[in-house]
C-alpha cells in the first residue's frame, strides 16, 4: 500500500481533478456538507452504515473559515482511508 501524507495528497489532488478547492473535492468524494450546533469540536466527518459520508460543520464556525474545516475533514478522512484517495 502507498504511504500518503499531506503533501502527495495535494500534488495528486492536483494532478488527478486539477484543483485542491475543498468546495469541489468534497463533491467529488460524495461527502455533504451539514451545519450543526455542538460545543464538541468545530468540525467532524462521519459515515454511517450505508456508507453515506457527511462533513459536519460547527454553526459557530465563521463563513471564512469553512473551506479550510471541510478541507481539513476531508483530508482526514482520505489519509486514513487511503484507499479512497485513487477510487474517483
Amino acid at each position: 500500500m502507498e504511504k500518503w501524507n499531506g503533501k502527495k495528497l495535494a500534488d495528486y489532488m492536483i494532478s488527478k481533478h486539477g484543483t485542491t478547492d475543498p468546495m469541489v473535492l468534497e463533491n467529488i468524494y460524495g461527502f455533504n456538507v451539514t451545519a450543526c450546533s455542538t460545543d464538541l469540536f468545530q468540525a467532524s466527518y462521519s459515515i454511517d452504515d450505508n456508507g453515506n459520508k457527511e462533513i459536519l460543520i460547527n454553526e459557530s464556525v465563521p463563513h471564512i473559515q469553512i473551506p479550510f474545516y471541510i478541507g481539513q475533514q476531508l483530508a482526514l478522512f482520505l489519509l486514513k482511508n487511503p484507499t479512497e484517495i485513487e477510487r474517483t
